[in-house]
């Protein structure tokens, strides 16, 4: 199965259990296919901690996609199945991510440099039509993005309340 296979096949499950696919890796490990999922509450907005995911809401998805693998992919000779947040530095793909996090800094990984260089920071101000903005006039199509994520310093992730 390929990774647009797997994609086909728990994007509905999720949204029906109320999560969103954020990222999919596919390896190997001990001769066993890994299945690494990444999920998020569907229809979550802002940058609230406390709506998180939670070590129940991997258990629960953990079971619910491990048994649609085992009904609908029986051919998978034995896998191994990782369902777990986000995390703090989490990618964003979709433009409906990049707007959510809007305001929020990125470390943002192109496929080929510019000006020397394959790695920017900044602040998201906007995505729109395949196009990411950041402060700074930086302008960027996401087809030449190699990775984006959310970019925290050590003083934004410590600071005091």
């Amino acid at each position: 199965m390929t990774r647009n296979d797997f994609e086909s096949l728990f994007l509905p499950v999720l949204e029906n259990a109320g999560y969103d696919l954020v990222d999919l890796k596919l390896s190997s490990q001990n001769r066993k296919m890994l299945i690494q999922i990444f999920i998020d509450h569907a229809g979550a907005s802002g940058t609230d901690a406390n709506s998180g995911i939670t070590f129940d809401d991997c258990e629960k998805v953990s079971s619910i996609l491990g048994e649609c693998l085992d009904r609908e992919a029986p051919e998978l000779d034995g896998y191994l199945l990782e369902v777990s947040s986000p995390g703090i530095d989490r990618i964003l793909k979709k433009e409906k991510d990049f707007n959510r996090f809007a305001g929020s800094q990125v470390k943002v990984k192109l496929k080929q440099p510019v000006e020397g260089t394959k790695i920017f920071y900044g602040e998201i101000v906007k995505c729109e039509d395949g196009v990411l903005y950041l402060t700074g006039n930086q302008i960027f199509r996401l087809s030449d993005t190699a990775e984006v994520r959310l970019h925290y310093s050590e003083e934004d992730i410590f600071k005091k309340k």
